[in-house]
């Protein structure tokens, strides 16, 4: 990632290796930070219990066999790793219970709360499904589809694969 104007951009040409670091050195950090936070006890809780399943998902994500050539699995921990600095940015104002106001906070857990959800959900779609190879099938689809003559792989009759699916919006047509 680059800092741009103190905003994050996601830099396209890091490793999946070097995404998956990140997360994993993320983690200790916003778990460690959510347990210093004293206000929204409840909501704390829940966040905490689901940022200790992510080592266990982001080794079982690594440990793939296609981890390292697909792009769904190096966008998931991009994906992860912008949730934990979230994680870590609200315990921090909830720790110098600096925030605008608690509605406003409660709100932020819940959307936290979700995110943490939807991560957990992906990686866990990615390990079970086997996306992660059928993602790689694609690139490669793409790649000799784009050689054979331009036709889109993803419309060629005969190819069912989950992560055409994904792209077309759930609308992939099989024969």
């Amino acid at each position: 990632m680059v800092e741009d104007g103190g905003n994050e951009v996601l830099v396209d040409n890091e490793s999946a290796e070097t995404c998956l670091s990140r997360a994993q050195e993320l983690v200790p950090v916003a778990l460690e930070k959510a347990r210093e936070v004293k206000g929204f006890p409840g909501r704390w809780k829940m966040i905490i219990l689901k940022l200790q399943q992510i080592p266990s998902r982001l080794s079982d994500l690594s440990s793939h066999p296609c981890f390292s050539k697909n792009a769904l699995c190096k966008e998931q921990l991009q994906a992860v790793s912008k949730t934990l600095k979230e994680a870590i940015e609200l315990a921090d104002l909830c720790v110098k219970e600096k925030y605008e106001g608690k509605l406003r906070m409660q709100s932020d857990l819940d959307a936290l709360s979700g995110k943490l959800d939807l991560n957990l959900r992906d990686c866990g779609l990615l390990i079970k499904t086997g996306c992660s190879r059928w993602g790689y099938f694609a690139d490669s689809c793409s790649w000799f589809f784009s050689r054979a003559g331009g036709c889109d792989p993803l419309q060629y009759k005969g190819i069912a694969c989950p992560a055409s699916d994904r792209a077309l919006g759930g609308k992939a047509q099989s024969s």
